[in-house]
């Protein structure tokens, strides 16, 4: 009735099965929630963003795990996402998504550090110490989940996810290589991410 009436939705699909409230309405109802329940948006930020993830809508589960602040939450649905949002072509995103979240979140997670590494390729941001720096923090972040792995203790790492993580390293050092025309560098990196990949 809504949907026909042209009241307070927006479709987000061809069968009418996924609305959105317009945006005005979302204001609204944001303010209200706001005046009525102060505190209590980022708790249904993380809600919404768990459902969202459930149902393997990942642009929009970030957006709400964001907006929960809850960021190792929001890393982890970034690394979820990633897979898809290559797929789409959406690698600028993801290069904002990691550019949000807080240093530390990033730089504990060895594959954000590799897509932020990535990230400054795609948005031109090339030159510079930022590449290897992210790639340092990556090698760090690998380092730190092996030690987890051999200690028993949570956010451990598999030795192949090591090697896989490390030959991304190797890939993005032989492109960065490449760009600044160090061939001898572009051979060493690249056979040693044909190795570990």
């Amino acid at each position: 009735m809504l949907d026909r009436s042209n009241l307070f939705l927006t479709p987000l699909d061809d069968e009418r099965f996924w609305y959105r409230y317009h945006y005005l309405f979302q204001d609204l109802l944001r303010s209200s929630l706001e005046s009525t329940h102060p505190g209590l948006a980022p708790r249904l930020h993380r809600r919404a963003s768990q459902w969202l993830a459930e149902v393997r809508l990942y642009e929009d589960a970030v957006t709400h795990a964001l907006a929960s602040t809850d960021f190792e939450w929001a890393g982890g649905l970034v690394e979820q996402a990633v897979a898809q949002m290559e797929a789409e072509n959406k690698m600028l995103l993801i290069a904002r998504w990691i550019d949000t979240l807080p240093q530390e979140v990033a730089q504990s997670r060895p594959w954000l550090c590799v897509y932020r590494a990535w990230g400054f390729f795609w948005t031109g941001r090339r030159m510079g110490g930022e590449v290897e720096a992210s790639l340092r923090s990556a090698e760090a972040a690998v380092e730190q989940g092996l030690a987890r792995t051999r200690s028993g203790q949570p956010g451990a790492l598999s030795e192949m996810e090591a090697r896989h993580i490390q030959g991304h390293i190797a890939g993005i050092r032989a492109h960065h290589a490449l760009n600044q025309e160090h061939i001898p560098r572009v051979l060493e990196q690249g056979q040693k991410a044909l190795e570990l990949l």
